[in-house]
């Protein structure tokens, strides 16, 4: 049992503030509505200021101001293209037919001038540059040894996670299936509570009980990025022994964890703490005071077609801009293995508190952004098109949606979630730069 507080409503949720946004139904205008409007423009004026000169030039030369009238009336018909719409019309029908044919449906007709105007793409890295296909490499302890006991905790902490489970989960789950006996586990120990994932926090945990030889006894386990969980942990696991996390040893740690992330690997710390608090009354201010264990390691790897597709749209004139909620290092040797510029990169911390005139500045100067929460997705965007830019943005996630909103050209993929399958403008049938 539990009591509910109620603290915010409809609109005023996060989840709320995030379906306005999408639901805005106000239409984004295209570099296409531009153009109509321009032409619309220029025909009128010239209308305006012919048919009044024709009937004043016809009246005074032949006399006959009835004739001189229908002659401009007929003059301003014969200004006014009929067939316009149908031309346009017509031209992007066949536009989008012929794109059909390479993996490429076109939802809003409109887009199809700001997707060939666009000249920034910005994406993520996961499934874009990568393959999507997450493997857990090693599961260390601090020694940086291989151990069952390390496996086993995170087992518990993804495998009774109820949050969307997602490609690390998933690679998790699967090692442990095959290397240790996962009935025994779930026979042993139960799920009591969970804190979920946080875009601030970047960890999340769960409350097992050991129903076994300890019985009764509480386990909070976490994992996440390995700054947010240093900064609440105070003690470390090394050779079956509890001792206090020092400078030295957290310099240790990072060390260890830099070697990793050069090779291009995806580092996760592992926690726990035993009996935190009481039944029901798990907070994140119970993620304090914990005890790191080790590194989970994940690969995954570039795709092949990534490095030549990269090339092909800088020649087309498209430069690609990495936004990802993915750690520097490992950012940064993707990127360098598919021929990116990799001088400069910044983390949402290095963007915080900056004037606009230093963000024009700094979106322009740097391609890679890393550690970025969706709502700074959503103004690198923006700042990008306030320098002029016409900005895409291919994402596939529930958190994409906003910046997949706020872009020019909204482009997703067929195996995306639904809603940002809804928010875009256009949907590639394969996951890959080069469609």
């Amino acid at each position: 049992s539990g009591r509910g507080v109620v603290f915010a409503t409809g609109s005023h949720t996060m989840f709320g503030k995030m379906a306005a946004e999408i639901a805005n139904t106000e239409m984004k205008e295209t570099t296409f509505d531009t153009g109509i409007k321009s032409i619309s423009k220029l025909l009128l004026t010239m209308t305006a200021i012919i048919a009044p000169l024709v009937f004043i030039i016809n009246g005074f030369t032949k006399g006959n101001w009835t004739d001189a009238l229908i002659f401009a009336i007929a003059t301003a018909v014969g200004l006014t293209p009929e067939m316009l719409p149908v031309i346009v019309t017509t031209n992007l029908v066949r536009g989008s037919v012929e794109m059909g044919k390479h993996k490429t449906i076109v939802k809003k007709m409109n887009s199809i001038q700001n997707f060939g105007s666009a000249d920034i793409l910005c994406t993520d890295k996961t499934g874009t540059l990568t393959q999507g296909q997450v493997i857990l490499e090693k599961h260390y302890n601090l020694e940086m040894r291989e151990t069952d006991r390390v496996l086993k905790m995170a087992y518990l902490n993804s495998y009774y996670q109820t949050g969307m489970k997602d490609l690390i989960d998933q690679a998790v789950i699967d090692v442990a299936d095959d290397d240790l006996d996962t009935s025994e586990i779930q026979r042993d120990y139960h799920k009591i509570d969970e804190i979920p994932f946080g875009f601030q926090r970047r960890r999340m945990s769960v409350v097992v009980a050991n129903s076994d030889q300890k019985h009764g006894e509480h386990l909070l386990v976490t994992k996440g990025a390995a700054e947010e969980m240093l900064s609440v942990s105070s003690q470390v696991e090394i050779g079956g022994q509890t001792l206090p996390l020092t400078e030295e040893r957290k310099k240790q740690i990072f060390k260890d964890i830099d070697d990793l992330n050069s090779d291009g690997m995806r580092v996760i710390v592992l926690a726990y703490k035993v009996d935190p608090s009481p039944v029901g009354e798990f907070t994140v201010d119970d993620e304090s005071d914990l005890i790191v264990i080790g590194f989970l390691t994940f690969l995954d790897p570039p795709k092949e077609s990534a490095k030549s597709a990269l090339a092909s749209l800088n020649r087309d004139g498209i430069t690609v801009k990495i936004l990802t909620g993915d750690n520097e290092a490992v950012t940064r040797a993707v990127a360098l293995k598919v021929g990116l510029n990799i001088d400069t990169v910044y983390g949402q911390k290095d963007l915080v508190g900056k004037s606009d005139e230093d963000l024009a500045k700094m979106v322009e100067e740097c391609d890679i952004f890393v550690k970025l929460s969706p709502e700074w997705k959503t103004k690198i965007i923006a700042t990008l098109q306030k320098n002029g830019h016409t900005v895409g943005y291919m994402g596939d996630g529930i958190n994409d949606a906003p910046a997949m909103k706020q872009a020019d050209v909204s482009i997703s993929v067929d195996s995306a979630v639904d809603v940002a399958k809804e928010s875009a403008d256009i949907i590639l049938l394969q996951k890959d730069l080069s469609v």
